[in-house]
């Protein structure tokens, strides 16, 4: 019993760190989004959920019986990886560029 509460209180960190990093993607691709950097944001997302988020989860938790923890933290790795592929989007800059009108 000891140790399903020391898995839920890992799997609420990570949940914790999701909801940190998800935000700032959000508030990023937003910015993007106004600058008219769209199709960036739809293939960047459509990538990194596939390769850092769904794929993972599959092989670690589906097929390898992985923890309940290990779940929270394959989401919370690709919050992160999300986060630095749209943040060096951001600072690279090239989005200014677009005419908007």
């Amino acid at each position: 019993l000891q140790e399903l509460g020391t898995d839920v209180l890992w799997a609420v960190r990570f949940v914790w760190v999701f909801c940190l990093f998800d935000g700032w993607v959000w508030i990023i691709a937003g910015i993007l989004t106004a600058g008219g950097d769209t199709k960036f944001n739809m293939v960047a997302n459509a990538l990194v959920v596939w390769l850092f988020g769904l794929l993972p989860e599959w092989y670690f938790v589906i097929k390898g019986g992985g923890s309940p923890w290990l779940v929270q933290f394959i989401v919370a790795m690709y919050a992160i990886v999300n986060f630095v592929v749209f943040g060096l989007r951001y600072r690279q800059g090239s989005w200014r560029n677009n005419h908007l009108i």
